[in-house]
């Protein structure tokens, strides 16, 4: 006996209004989402070294080939989405909700380590369609690489042709070599002003560059601010000046640099500022002699030597072997060592004449403390130094026993 399948109303309704929910459901999904496909564009800024970034992404000798990029899109109301391209080339995103979206886009470079551009667009996303958009990538600096004394020079005539223009660059130093000094009153880069250059390695890696004469390895002039980090700065063990000089502008250095081995006729081993500001992050100045006075750091008239960490260490003067501070100079300190005449091994600053191993601070104008800034980035002193051979070690703007 066979069993029948009654087609009865209640049956048929029943089966409609299923059939009804699914399409509404199938239409939902469909009405509500796109795909927006991105595409990355070149700006107008040209590369460096007259490779012009024709295309996206551009490949600098290649060395920028392995560009990863890191894409948001962002909506109100609606939960980030995020994807991760390698290269370049064209990405679809799926079932993005209709409306308008932001798309940002961070491209970075040299094992995803450094953000060389940026860029961001808006699209309106319409359902069960495909939404292009195209982002046009804007440098965040200019980058450069030097292997080499000739990739060095490149780099740093590039970058005197291009003033006035105001720029950031970046100089990532990938081998160590030699450079020749600056042997007469100008400056590394020329009369550029207005600039920003950070030149250094990539953590972990610490290149050398040094000195293949008599003369500064780096002399930065009038706006010239200029940052050194992963970086070791060697000088001449016969030389007639400094090995970094600053003239007007603003130098910092940060930890995994390390500046050393400058023996100079003059005044100012490792440093000489002169009307300008150092600021000292981190690092080391050590194993520098100056004839004269400031074996590890000579702050000048109308010059500051800011430390916030690191280490001065090893040098040797006639009057203070670490550092020494002229007349209307200022020195502060918030972390940080300088080490005195008693220091252990080589970490022991030497004054020759017995006036300020660690700091010698010369004339009642000079300014030597130690402390803090406060919320609105004002100098809060804590105490003040003299000439002195002791260590001095200051921790969040307190002397260390």
């Amino acid at each position: 006996m066979k069993t029948k399948l009654l087609a009865t109303p209640a049956f048929g309704l029943a089966f409609a209004i299923m059939m009804l929910v699914v399409a509404s459901c199938d239409n939902d999904v469909n009405d509500d989402v796109g795909t927006v496909t991105i595409n990355l564009g070149a700006s107008a800024v040209s590369a460096p070294g007259a490779r012009a970034v024709a295309a996206w992404p551009p490949d600098e000798a290649g060395i920028l080939k392995d560009i990863t990029h890191i894409i948001t899109l962002s909506s109100t109301g609606q939960a980030n989405i995020t994807h991760t391209l390698e290269g370049g080339g064209e990405v679809s995103i799926p079932n993005v909700r209709t409306g308008w979206w932001t798309v940002s886009v961070e491209a970075y470079y040299y094992k995803a380590s450094i953000m060389y551009a940026e860029g961001s667009d808006d699209v309106e996303v319409i359902a069960d369609k495909e939404n292009p958009v195209t982002i046009i990538m804007k440098p965040v600096f200019l980058p450069y690489f030097a292997s080499n004394t000739a990739e060095w020079e490149a780099v740093v005539d590039d970058i005197i042709e291009r003033a006035p223009n105001p720029r950031d660059y970046r100089i990532i130093i990938t081998e160590d070599f030699n450079i020749n000094p600056i042997t007469d009153s100008s400056y590394t880069f020329g009369s550029a002003n207005d600039i920003g250059i950070v030149i250094g390695g990539i953590y972990p890696d610490t290149p050398t560059i040094s000195l293949s004469g008599n003369g500064s390895l780096l002399r930065i002039g009038n706006w010239q601010n200029v940052r050194i980090n992963d970086l070791t700065l060697k000088g001449s063990s016969t030389n007639d000046a400094p090995l970094v000089y600053i003239n007007g502008t603003n130098f910092s250095m940060y930890n995994g640099c390390t500046l050393t081995g400058n023996n100079t006729s003059d005044d100012g081993g490792g440093v000489y500022v002169n009307n300008g500001n150092f600021y000292m992050y981190g690092g080391l100045i050590s194993d520098n002699t100056a004839s004269g006075n400031g074996g590890g750091v000579y702050v000048g008239i109308n010059a500051s030597f800011n430390m916030n960490g690191g280490v001065i260490s090893g040098n040797t003067a006639n009057e203070g072997g670490g550092m020494y501070i002229d007349s209307d100079g200022t020195f502060r300190i918030m972390n940080g060592t300088i080490y005195g005449a008693t220091a252990t091994g080589t970490d022991a600053n030497t004054a020759l004449s017995n006036s300020g191993a660690a700091l010698n601070v010369s004339g009642t104008a000079a300014t030597a403390e130690h402390g803090t800034f406060d919320a609105i980035n004002t100098w809060q002193t804590t105490g003040t130094f003299t000439t002195t051979d002791d260590t001095i070690t200051v921790v969040d703007g307190v002397l260390q026993p």
